[in-house]
């Protein structure tokens, strides 16, 4: 055997240990074993050491082996390299081995005596060591054909937004990647490895390509998806933690203080204390929908799973749409964008799933505040779903005489009595249409916020209320939106001014102090709890904030969802 020929039959081998070798690969291994004598003496003597290593872990840990070679073999095991059950069909056709050949590797390991076989394992630990350094080095030699001489390990499938540095030569969808750095200023791309690995980066991030199974990520998040790879494997190191997928779907991130953290989408993975896939101390699987974290001084925990804190691959096909110009889907990025952020409370899109429930999206509070719909009258009298701001969303209508609402559960986060931003999509079909779009209070009593339009005792006005004992209503000069139209209202208080925006503009602002503690109200859309100025229009979005966001943010919010 040349040089090139026993690193193709390395290649060859490993491939038939992991069990994912091709047709192809398997027709070309067993034409070279046919007619290389020590190309098969040294495929034997390699097949009788995965053999030893999987049949003898106990042996192994008896014996006393160096830690990190122990370490080593026991990785190669737990990590699936040690080769599966034989089939008949990859020893090859019986005739074309030598009589002495015919009994298989795992039948005649069977034979071995105890003092032999540990014997043989020292033997075959020193080939293992040696047969692996040599594999990975002449690998990687073997694939130095790219740019400058680096090791091509996939391509920049598509991208959006995206600016890099530290990049030679321009860099876009379809660039062929190489092993090496990079850094994704802002905006966000999508790698698919060469074994199919689909990785999506957000930037800012600094990462490192090692190879076509493992990257190195420095600072950022990315998300990856191995569910069309061959070899179901992917390994992401950080620089106190190492997570090993062994599932299908997975988000990583480390930030600015050293945190790596890791959420499962689907599948499950292993967080590892430490940078070293081979060494560590601690572990913690983590299964789907579950999160763990490493934080800067190596103490490993789990955290509370937040699946919009990662750009996956849906929202990261919005993004590409609206990147082509979409009304709609440019409102659907930013709608992914504002769910992630800590301060939302409460998010509703009024998308109809069919699952008669208005959804919470809101990323901190995923999985509550869910609302049910209702009607003062009876149960065949319940908000209807209609088109909504474009063909492909939905929104709600409501009937005031129907008595038509929508009620969310207290909660002690729902119940905010300090700062607070509230914002409502409405439409309205004539000029007296209007009521209590939304309310978090108790019934005839404390209010924590409540926001409305044109009742009947504040015509044309956006009426704010936040009262304790001592009712005080704050509305602003006049307003009269137009009907027929879609409008954005926005209410903040930091609880010394209030501030009234319509369709991202700064109405007015009034002076009102106001702090106490907060009461248990369950939060109605569409009512303030009575049968009073009950919501008679069209509602499309509601968002609460626990903080006041700035006009500039204000001004966003009806850009990107203006029709």
């Amino acid at each position: 055997m040349d040089s090139f020929d026993r690193i193709r039959l390395n290649e060859l081998i490993v491939a038939s240990i992991d069990n994912d070798i091709t047709s192809e690969q398997f027709a070309e291994l067993k034409e070279c074993l046919r007619n290389d004598p020590q190309a098969q003496d040294y495929y034997s003597k390699i097949i009788k050491l995965f053999v030893v290593l999987k049949e003898n872990r106990a042996v192994l840990a008896e014996q006393n082996v160096d830690d990190e070679i122990s370490q080593f073999f026991h990785e190669i095991i737990n990590d699936g390299l040690a080769i599966p059950a034989i089939r008949d069909e990859m020893i090859l056709d019986k005739s074309d081995l030598d009589e002495s050949e015919e009994q298989s590797p795992k039948s005649r390991h069977r034979e071995i005596n105890r003092k032999t076989l540990v014997s043989n394992l020292y033997k075959f630990a020193a080939i293992m060591v040696v047969f692996f350094s040599i594999y990975i080095v002449d690998y990687w030699l073997r694939n130095q054909k790219g740019i400058d001489g680096k090791q091509y390990l996939g391509k920049l499938s598509r991208v959006v937004d995206a600016q890099w540095d530290n990049v030679s030569g321009p860099i876009g969808a379809g660039s062929d990647l190489y092993a090496g750095p990079m850094s994704l200023k802002k905006g966000l791309a999508e790698i698919v490895l060469s074994n199919g690995a689909e990785v999506i980066v957000e930037g800012p991030c600094e990462f490192k390509l090692e190879s076509d199974f493992q990257i190195y990520l420095d600072y950022g998040s990315l998300v990856a998806n191995i569910e069309n790879t061959l070899k179901k494997r992917l390994v992401v190191r950080t620089g106190n933690a190492t997570v090993v997928d062994y599932g299908t779907e997975f988000g990583v991130s480390v930030d600015l203080t050293g945190n790596t953290t890791t959420q499962v989408f689907q599948g499950c993975v292993e967080l590892r204390q430490g940078s070293d896939p081979f060494k560590y101390e601690k572990t913690l699987r983590l299964e789907k929908d579950q999160g763990g974290q490493v934080n800067p001084y190596g103490n490993i925990y789990n955290v509370q799973s937040n699946h919009y804190e990662f750009v996956r691959k849906e929202q990261f096909n919005v993004e590409v749409k609206a990147a082509e110009g979409s009304a709609y889907y440019k409102w659907k990025a930013y709608s992914y964008r504002l769910r992630s952020r800590q301060d939302l409370v409460a998010y509703y899109t009024f998308e109809d799933d069919g699952t008669g429930i208005l959804h919470n999206i809101a990323g901190s509070t995923q999985g509550k505040y869910d609302g049910t719909f209702m009607s003062m009258l009876d149960n065949n009298s319940l908000p209807e779903w209609i088109p909504g701001r474009w063909s492909r969303k939905t929104a709600m209508r409501f009937d005031s005489q129907a008595k038509q609402y929508i009620v969310a559960k207290a909660d002690e986060k729902l119940n905010i009595n300090g700062t607070v931003t509230l914002a409502a999509w409405i439409k309205l079909d004539t000029e007296t249409d209007g009521g209590h779009i939304l309310s978090n209070r108790i019934q005839k009593g404390s209010i924590n916020y409540q926001l409305a339009y044109n009742v009947r005792s504040y015509r044309d006005k956006i009426q704010f209320l936040r009262y304790d004992q001592q009712k005080q209503r704050v509305t602003p000069k006049d307003l009269k939106i137009s009907t027929s139209d879609w409008h954005l209202l926005t209410v903040t208080h930091d609880n010394q001014q209030i501030k009234f925006y319509v369709d991202g503009e700064l109405l007015d602002v009034r002076d009102y102090q106001f702090k106490t503690s907060p009461i248990g109200g369950d939060l109605y859309i569409g009512s303030d709890r009575t049968d009073v100025d009950m919501f008679q229009g069209v509602i499309g979005e509601v968002a609460i904030f626990n903080s006041v966001l700035r006009d500039a943010e204000i001004a966003e919010m009806y850009e990107k969802g203006r029709p």
